[in-house]
């Protein structure tokens, strides 16, 4: 079995980051070529994503593989 802490994982981090900065960047993009009301629906969904993922990260969630399946 692999058990994975993503609070004890640089990689973990640099995913959450990684992901965090495209998210912002994909929505920038859309508002910067007239987008505006797009990117406004998908605000919500980003911000659910990006902050699941923080909570996952602050409450030592872990990322396993069992069995030929990944749990979180």
């Amino acid at each position: 079995m692999l058990d994975v802490a993503p609070t004890e994982s640089l990689v973990g981090a640099a995913v959450f980051i990684g992901l965090t900065a495209a998210s912002t960047a994909t929505l920038l993009f859309l508002v910067s070529r007239s987008q505006g009301l797009l990117a406004t629906a998908l605000l919500p969904v980003v911000t659910f994503a990006v902050l699941s993922l923080w909570c996952g990260r602050a409450t030592g969630c872990r990322l396993k593989w069992h069995s030929g399946g990944w749990y979180y």
